[in-house]
């Protein structure tokens, strides 16, 4: 007999700026999740400027924003854990974008990491 799956799963990934003069975004596009956001993770990096700020969202393929943490605070890790009544509801393919609030000039990699309930 097939194991089930289990309820809840954790889609992480790493996401690194680029080198450039004028670079404060980086995405992962086509990202597939299925089931309730229910909690995420996100360790930013260092900056040049250490009054900069980051910023996490989470786009569908139709362009809405269904999720979003801004102000965070660079070189540290938050968390946000949704209550059963804001969990967000994900079916499809979607873009998670990372900003920072300024250009920074070496490259820099924040980890992502969206934790889904399958119910």
């Amino acid at each position: 007999m097939a194991q089930p799956l289990p309820r809840i799963y954790k889609w992480k990934q790493t996401l690194t700026l680029v080198l450039g003069t004028s670079t404060t975004v980086i995405t992962a596009t086509n990202v597939e999740l299925n089931g309730f956001l229910a909690a995420t993770t996100v360790k930013t990096a260092a900056a040049v400027d250490t009054s900069a700020t980051t910023a996490v969202k989470l786009t569908d393929s139709g362009g809405v924003d269904v999720f979003s943490r801004t102000g965070l605070a660079v070189n540290t890790n938050t968390q946000a854990l949704l209550a059963d009544a804001t969990r967000v509801p994900l079916s499809g393919l979607y873009t998670v974008t990372v900003t920072f609030s300024a250009a920074q000039t070496v490259a820099r990699a924040t980890d992502v990491s969206l934790f889904v309930d399958r119910g």
